[in-house]
């Protein structure tokens, strides 16, 4: 009855069949394919145990159906089948489970190298991701390297520039100086006691505006030789040093109406670096009227700081430059250098002050507000 059943199946199917007992689990037959696929001859199949041959449960083979996990010992190691298993009731040879087995190892070590290979990929992307990010964040810190080493270049060379300007000036200041004295001798010689007066008044006014351009000069050279400024804060007139600031432009005031809302006090800084500061803030103001305007100056203390307000009725300072107002190199007009405002802020927090841009009272125009130390124990000391 064995070669009736199964000696077409054993001649002509590729497959590995096999035959078993549901009473006692023993193999009945098997074709030549399954015996290749167990390594045994089949005599020694054929009665042996389908649980111990195959490492299988009992409901293996008492559940008819697909069966993919099934897990065959081998001595090459273990073997991967998918058993389809069916139910026959034969009369003489009893109930029977009739398998087919199909052998997957190959396709579940595939699968199992492909799924190595996708995750070592994953994280091989992860992994190139992160270097992507340090690779940015590298780039970022470059760039900001490379900008601030432009800034420094650039600023060493104005150091250079402003010191040998500073270097040329000396002489014709000199002889600006002499020729002041001269034309103030000759004045009262010859002139009347009112334009005697009136020369004597222009002529203290220059004397003490030459005076303060050569500390700025020797300051300069002083920098530029030694790498920071002797320039100490002292005791300053704020109403005098207006009155300083003011007469500087007195000729290119035109119809610009200055008013001047000053309350008498005091503060202590470096009196050239305030005069700078007063002179690009005075000097944008009335670039920002060439049809004239009005001029505001004031002054004012609250707690231990002065604010000088310089403001104008021009325009006003454009939306799209509110962000980079106090940047270097970074002007509307064409001749500007771009250093005012950012030096007006530098030499001010030196001193212990700053210098911001604040809301106008007439809603229109722009408004600088200067703050001083108002006590020698706020101020920082020396300027750089």
């Amino acid at each position: 009855m064995d070669e009736q059943l199964f000696g077409i199946m054993a001649d002509r199917c590729s497959e590995a069949m096999f035959a078993v007992d549901l009473g006692s689990f023993a193999l009945i037959s098997a074709n030549r394919a399954f015996c290749e696929l167990v390594a045994r001859p089949s005599r020694e199949v054929i009665g042996a145990s389908a649980l111990e041959l195959m490492s299988a449960s009992a409901d293996t083979f008492d559940r008819p159906g697909l069966h993919e996990d099934v897990v065959l010992p081998g001595l090459m190691g273990p073997v991967f089948l998918v058993l389809t298993v069916a139910h026959v009731d034969d009369p003489r040879l009893g109930r029977l489970a009739v398998c087919i087995a199909r052998d997957t190892t190959e396709r579940r070590l595939l699968e199992r190298e492909l799924l190595s290979k996708h995750m070592a990929l994953y994280a091989a992307h992860g992994e190139l991701e992160r270097t992507i990010a340090v690779l940015e964040v590298r780039n970022r810190q470059l760039s900001s390297v490379g900008a601030q080493l432009s800034l420094a270049a650039r600023r060493a060379l104005i150091g250079e520039l402003s010191a040998g300007i500073a270097h040329s000036l000396n002489n014709p200041l000199a002889a600006l100086a002499s020729t002041q004295r001269q034309i103030l001798g000759l004045t009262e010689k010859t002139a009347g006691p009112e334009v005697i007066d009136a020369m004597r008044r222009y002529s203290a006014r220059s004397a003490d505006a030459i005076g303060r351009m050569e500390a700025i000069i020797q300051s300069i050279r002083q920098t530029h030789k030694s790498g920071h400024s002797n320039a100490g804060p002292r005791q300053l007139d704020l109403g005098a040093e207006l009155d300083v600031a003011l007469a500087i432009f007195e000729a290119r005031l035109g119809t610009i109406e200055v008013v001047r809302d000053a309350s008498p006090c005091s503060a202590w800084g470096p009196p050239g670096d305030l005069q700078h500061v007063l002179w690009n803030l005075i000097d944008n103001a009335i670039q920002a009227m060439p049809a004239g305007g009005v001029l505001g100056i004031g002054t004012r203390q609250v707690g231990e700081l002065v604010t000088i307000s310089v403001e104008d009725s021009g325009l006003g300072v454009d939306q799209s430059l509110m962000s980079s107002l106090f940047q270097p190199f970074n002007s509307t007009r064409t001749e500007g250098s771009g250093l005012g405002l950012c030096t007006a802020r530098r030499l001010a927090r030196l001193w212990g002050g700053d210098v911001v841009l604040a809301p106008t009272v007439a809603g229109r125009g722009a408004r600088f507000e200067i703050t001083i130390p108002a006590k020698e124990s706020e101020c920082p000391g020396k300027a750089s």
